[in-house]
């Protein structure tokens, strides 16, 4: 199922109603009103909530990672060579399935309400909680200090990527190799449109 802004806010709110699990992997945060109901849903007896966030140019909201941290429910992106961490997915369990969304909305208020977004809708086959779990463990916890400095950056409007203690680099990856040679045909490009 696809959603546009038209219902994208609705259906947040439906599967946030009757999940027991949420995890979120999104670029930014920027809402303080989407991050409270996060807070909301993570302070509900038996519900469980797990959020990776990148940091890039200080535009998630330095308030929503330090509240976020105080319930240890977020771990902060930081790829190497100015990378950006910029996946969106969300995955909320509900009974024995997983809901997934993959789409272009980060945590704003302006993907849950103005911004033109889609967003595909899904039962998870394993391959969207498998990749969360991945990034959950490769990613560290936000520290106080680590916090501090953040905020005072983002408080600063600097836009480059902080490189700040205690987020090294992410391990390194194994490589997948070169992909194959696909063969070349030569002649007129209409010969090879198949």
């Amino acid at each position: 199922m696809l959603l546009d802004k038209d219902v994208l806010a609705a259906r947040w709110e439906e599967l946030l109603a009757t999940a027991t699990a949420l995890d979120i992997a999104v670029a930014w945060i920027t809402s303080e009103q989407l991050a409270g109901r996060l807070l909301e849903f993570a302070s509900t007896p038996g519900h469980r909530l797990r959020v990776i966030t990148g940091v890039y140019d200080c535009l998630t909201s330095a308030a929503a990672i330090r509240r976020l941290q105080e319930l240890a429910v977020v771990r902060i992106a930081v790829p190497a060579n100015d990378k950006k961490f910029h996946p969106k997915l969300y995955l909320f369990t509900i009974g024995n399935a997983r809901t997934c969304w993959v789409g272009s909305a980060n945590l704003t208020r302006a993907a849950f309400g103005g911004n033109v977004e889609l967003v595909h809708e899904y039962q998870d086959d394993g391959t969207a909680s498998e990749w969360f779990d991945c990034q959950w463990t490769l990613w560290p916890p936000p520290n106080a200090d680590w916090l501090d400095l953040y905020e005072e950056r983002a408080a600063k409007g600097q836009i480059a990527h902080p490189a700040m203690p205690q987020m090294p680099p992410p391990p390194a990856l194994p490589s997948l190799g070169p992909l194959p040679a696909a063969p070349v045909a030569f002649g007129s490009p209409l010969e090879s449109w198949q």
